[in-house]
């Protein structure tokens, strides 16, 4: 089971990149998830300042800088040579889920609902009753579920690209 160990190896190392983006952001403004919060919050929040959208932006680059170098290293040294694509769909999507599986655990109800510090939140959204929704955070986990599949899909799909174009 190499590709499982990669797997999880490359999924660990992408939890603690996006646990560097997520706590580094919330403390540079916490407004850059405000489109990830409950629609309760967002609405006492409204519209995201202009200087925040580009924050969001810089960050976001920064995610998917992570993001894509660790699938890539994934495919091309993590994933043994002659892995089945069956077997290599299963390595992005594990390495995706373990950290879909963080965000909710340790990020969502770890830090935001538990140690909630104030920092991490916009003025006067602490102890917003939306958050201590735990169906919001259950149901956003599930999503993830569903996101993996396309994600291992395209991880695989730009790995074969290259593979024949090089």
């Amino acid at each position: 089971m190499p590709a499982l160990t990669a797997a999880l190896i490359h999924g660990a190392l992408l939890c603690a990149w996006m646990t560097f983006i997520v706590l580094g952001s919330l403390r540079h403004d916490p407004r850059i998830w405000q489109d990830d919060a409950p629609k309760p919050l967002q609405a006492l929040l409204g519209p995201m300042p202009r200087a925040t959208r580009r924050r969001r932006a810089a960050w976001a680059l920064l995610m998917l800088i992570g993001l894509v170098g660790l699938a890539a290293h994934l495919m091309i040294a993590g994933v043994p040579a002659g892995t089945t694509i069956p077997d290599r769909l299963l390595a992005a999507y594990v390495m995706f889920e373990l950290f879909n599986l963080y965000d909710a655990v340790v990020l969502d109800i770890g830090v935001i609902l538990l140690w909630a510090p104030d920092w991490a939140f916009a003025p006067g959204t602490k102890g917003h009753p939306s958050l201590r929704d735990w169906k919001f955070h259950v149901r956003a986990y599930l999503i993830g579920v569903l996101a993996g599949l396309p994600f291992a899909g395209i991880v695989v799909a730009i790995w074969a690209a290259f593979r024949v174009i090089y």
